[in-house]
Parts: C-alpha cells; structure tokens; sequence
C-alpha cells in the first residue's frame, strides 16, 4: 500500500525513501527530504511570490504584479517538481501531470515554506527588537 503525504499543514515530510505512483501509472522511487532540498524548495516557492513582496502592507499589489506571479507560477511548479522527485524539468513536463503536483510537490512546498515562516516569525517575536539588533556599545 503507497503512503501518502498527509493534507496540506499537516504533511509528514519525506524522512525515507519511498516510491509513489503517478497519476500516468509510473512509480518512481522519491530520496527523503535533505535540509539542503528543504530549503531549495523553499528558496524556488519563495521566487513565486517576490512581485507581490514588494506591495506587502496594507495596499494590494498592483494587478500587473499579480499577472506577473501567475505567469510564473508554472514555472515555479516544474521547478518545485523537479527538486522534489529529483529529475529535472524537462522529465516533469513529460511525466508529470496536474494531479501529480498538486498532490505531492505543491502541499509539501507550502508547508516548508509556511513552517521556517513560522520559525522565524516565532524566534525574532520571542526576541525584544533589542535581541534582534544585537548590542551597539
């Protein structure tokens, strides 16, 4: 019987090696999930949302900037694949379907990406603002 990658926050990252069966009917074996391909990954799904990053605050991002994202966003998905199953880009497109990406790559990709915000966010709140700069005698 496959395992599966739990829904979306609640995602059990790869710690072993598995094989998963994609949607074509083709198993691939998968390599667990090194903090180097962790932060890859997290570093490709964080280029997906840099147009908007720059409107952060109270004013939505501009509808161009919006456009921009999307149009990149398939892009950002085949790269996402490609680390997480360790093929390159050009086996995606030809292996991989919809039902592939968003159901292993793109929830395990959110959820790295939300769990180091949410450490990071946490660490620097834990910290006054006067930790965080360190001392300047």
């Amino acid at each position: 019987m496959e395992e599966k990658i739990a829904e979306r926050d609640d995602i059990d990252l790869y710690v072993t090696d598995r094989e998963i069966t994609l949607a074509s009917g083709e198993t691939i074996k998968v390599s667990k999930l090194s903090w180097g391909r962790e932060m890859k990954l997290y570093k490709i799904l964080s280029k997906a949302f840099t147009p908007l990053a720059e409107h952060a605050g109270s004013e939505p991002p501009p509808p161009k900037k919006i456009y921009e994202a999307l149009l990149r966003f398939p892009d950002v998905l085949t790269e996402l694949a490609a680390t997480f199953f360790g093929k390159d880009t050009k086996w995606v497109e030809n292996h991989c379907t919809d039902k592939d990406i968003m159901e292993y790559v793109l929830p395990l990709s959110l959820n790295i990406h939300n769990r180091v915000l949410r450490g990071l966010t946490g660490t620097l709140t834990a910290q006054g603002p006067e930790e965080t700069q360190g001392s300047q005698t």
